[in-house]
């Protein structure tokens, strides 16, 4: 069963929009946009099709069975023990700024 599909049509310039609005963004007249029904079919995504071209990937649990990464020391040891025992590679971590930045 098709879902009708409602457009809404400026009578003075012809601009279409999805909703329904007291003064056309196009031209700026006011009270002459009308709501038009249609019986068409909404066009398809892709859906499956596009499925079908992904690449299953492994995800790793949260039960701790990750391997833990290499770290590198800063030479401060609360530093270290505050940052989680040292730097990991490719991560940011933030030094300073307003609460909640972070």
């Amino acid at each position: 069963m098709s879902r009708t599909q409602s457009k809404f049509v400026c009578q003075s310039c012809g601009a279409v929009t999805s909703k329904w609005s007291g003064k056309c963004e196009s031209c700026g007249a006011w009270n002459t946009i009308t709501e038009e029904r249609s019986n068409e079919t909404p066009p398809k995504g892709k859906g499956l099709k596009a499925a079908t071209k992904a690449q299953k990937i492994s995800l790793t649990g949260l039960s701790g069975d990750s391997d833990t990464p290499d770290r590198t020391l800063s030479g401060l040891n609360e530093f270290d023990r505050v940052i989680g025992g040292g730097f990991v590679p490719g991560s940011a971590i933030l030094l300073g700024g307003d609460p909640g930045i972070g």
